[in-house]
């Protein structure tokens, strides 16, 4: 299951995520509502770690609705978007 973690953190995504979100990996990405960064901007950002992905994910937001995810949804998205780091 942890193979297909990224894979499904991405339809989750898609559901969930991507009204307000660019959750794909896009050459320019760009979200439909300009206060919400582009899954890998958030991806990429310096510290980022499953843990702190997780905790914002599960933390109220002023601008983010309160979505409830279960804990395989949870763990897929930061799967997926951890999947979306730049390596250098």
């Amino acid at each position: 299951m942890a193979q297909d973690a990224p894979a499904a953190g991405l339809t989750t995504a898609r559901q969930l995520c991507s009204e307000c979100h660019d959750v794909e990996r896009s050459p320019q990405p760009r979200s439909p509502n300009t206060d919400a960064p582009p899954f890998v901007t958030i991806a990429n950002v310096p510290g980022m770690t499953g843990m702190a992905l997780s905790a914002a994910l599960q933390s109220p937001h002023r601008s983010m609705p309160n979505v409830m995810l279960d804990a395989n949804q949870l763990g897929g998205i930061v799967a997926y978007v951890l999947s979306l780091r730049r390596t250098n």
